[in-house]
């Protein structure tokens, strides 16, 4: 149940960080295809960019579907990655750890 609590809390900072004037608008993509499914935890907005945003309570994870996104919305620049891990950039992908999101939002 690890990784619904990380969801949890990572929606629950958005909210806690959103402007007191605008609601915050958190959003979820589901991709239903026979050959495999995709999903994005969050999609949000970040100044003009969109931004899916892949939720993992560890350090490991498949981010399949977050290239699937990629992929299939070319106008998207980036993904991010919330984990247990360090912060690093890789490919399209940047990767922030669960207490860095308040920084993400800031810069």
């Amino acid at each position: 149940n690890l990784g619904k609590v990380a969801e949890q809390l990572v929606a629950q900072e958005f909210v806690a960080y959103s402007s007191v004037k605008s609601a915050p608008e958190l959003y979820y993509w589901h991709r239903e295809s026979r050959s495999s499914n995709a999903e994005i935890d969050l999609v949000v907005t970040k100044i003009t960019d969109i931004v899916p945003i892949e939720i993992k309570s560890g350090k490991q994870g498949s981010m399949k579907s977050m290239y699937v996104f990629l992929d299939s919305h070319p106008r998207t620049r980036y993904g991010l990655k919330i984990s247990d891990g360090l912060y690093a950039r890789y490919e399209n992908i940047q990767e922030i750890p669960l207490y860095g999101l308040k920084q993400w939002l800031d810069e």
